[in-house]
């Protein structure tokens, strides 16, 4: 049986523990693995900046399923798979996360597709580096 679809999540399965990966090592592996026939999925919760960052100068056919799988995009940029949540369902979430008490200064942002929203108390080093395109807003 052929392997045709290669899949890793990235913080602490492709990443070592300084975020990083050998790249030239990488680049020849993906190079075999799409001149097999074969295709790499990188499958993050990450927001889909985040992990196209990670994968910088990186050459070959791959697709990036991110945001816990809300949003499918190939490296052509060609989304292949979104789910949006309703403007009335992410606001009642707002609410309850800000209202209850057991989870009195939990972060919160929320992801789009152009970049990430948080806002100004929960900006942070985690946040910018996990939310590579990242607004403030009150």
């Amino acid at each position: 049986m052929k392997v045709a679809i290669i899949a890793t999540d990235l913080d602490g399965t492709f990443l070592r523990d300084d975020h990083q990966f050998d790249h030239g090592r990488f680049q020849a592996q993906l190079d075999q693995m799409n001149a097999q026939g074969q295709h790499f999925v990188v499958a993050s919760g990450n927001q889909l900046q985040h992990c196209i960052d990670v994968f910088e100068g990186i050459r070959g056919e791959l697709t990036y399923v991110a945001e816990n799988g809300g949003l499918v995009i190939d490296n052509h940029g060609n989304v292949l798979a979104e789910s949006l949540i309703e403007p009335t369902l992410y606001q009642e979430l707002l609410t309850y996360v800000a209202n209850e008490p057991a989870l009195a200064g939990a972060e919160i942002s929320i992801s789009g597709k152009q970049a990430a929203y948080i806002r100004p108390q929960d900006d942070s080093p985690i946040m910018r580096y996990y939310l590579s395109r990242l607004q403030v807003v009150h």
